[in-house]
């Protein structure tokens, strides 16, 4: 079966991914279908293939998950998980073959550990804030060992396109805009540059590939940069992926260069 042949979601649900109100469902369908190229270009070709456990991370009501439907058929056992618990019961109830659970906004996933293969998530760390390493921390727990994990992160482009500037990456490391913005409303925009990711996400996982401006969508011009990376054999702690590189001058730079955008931002609502 086709994914154009599946169910659609409630407007407001696709609404949820950003899509524009004038071309929603083709927005919405077009999104998934990059969303499933995206995760099979940066496996090896055979990669899904009978027994793989896989997890969208943040799958909404199945946007993605549901054009993987080749891999369902094939033996793959295809999950999804997301706070927006209205999402995830619609996609219990319509989308046969999948598995959906609900997750708060903070760990943990009630899933075993070393269960999955394989983790995607698209547009999601491009939102956390708070509890980034902690999310981090509960993928590595749920990935089997030499499990993969498939990240997307705000790119060169979006940042250009989001704040009006190019993208210092002396100035930026994981910058924090629209805090306050409630996930109904798209939620907080968090970039990312190579530096920060290499010195913060490596105790948790090894970082294969940090690809800039790699995936975009059919009604942005900005895009996104994608994190490939393998479950690191140690044990991260959320200290060790927190705590500032001493070694590293952009960290202060890029910190006093969030506070000051945030000071802007709050100036600017007054």
């Amino acid at each position: 079966m086709p994914a154009t042949d599946l169910p659609l979601p409630p407007i407001d649900f696709m609404r949820r991914i950003g899509t524009p109100e004038e071309n929603t469902i083709s927005d919405y369908i077009q999104v998934g279908e990059l969303e499933r190229k995206l995760v099979l270009d940066y496996l090896p070709d055979d990669w899904m293939s009978e027994g793989k456990r896989v997890l969208d991370f943040g799958s909404g009501a199945g946007g993605g998950l549901r054009h993987f439907v080749p891999e369902r058929d094939a033996g793959v056992e295809l999950w999804g998980c997301d706070i927006h618990g209205p999402s995830v019961d619609w996609a219990s109830r319509n989308l046969a073959g999948f598995t959906f659970i609900q997750n708060s906004e903070a760990p943990p996933l009630a899933v075993p550990d070393g269960y999955f293969d394989l983790v995607y998530a698209v547009s999601v760390f491009t939102h956390i804030t708070a509890h980034w390493a902690d999310w981090l921390i509960e993928l590595r727990r749920v990935l089997r060992p030499g499990g993969l994990l498939i990240a997307t992160v705000l790119g060169r482009s979006m940042f250009e396109m989001r704040v009006g500037e190019p993208f210092d990456d002396s100035k930026v490391g994981m910058m924090v805009l629209k805090p306050g913005r409630s996930w109904d409303a798209g939620g907080p925009l968090v970039f990312h540059s190579k530096w920060w990711l290499a010195a913060h996400w490596s105790p948790a996982f090894d970082l294969l590939r940090v690809d800039d401006d790699v995936v975009g969508r059919p009604t942005f011009s900005g895009a996104h940069g994608v994190v490939l990376g393998r479950r690191a054999v140690a044990e991260p702690s959320r200290e060790a992926m927190t705590a500032p590189d001493p070694a590293e001058p952009r960290e202060a730079v890029a910190a006093l260069e969030n506070v000051r955008r945030l000071c802007l931002e709050i100036e600017a609502s007054s």
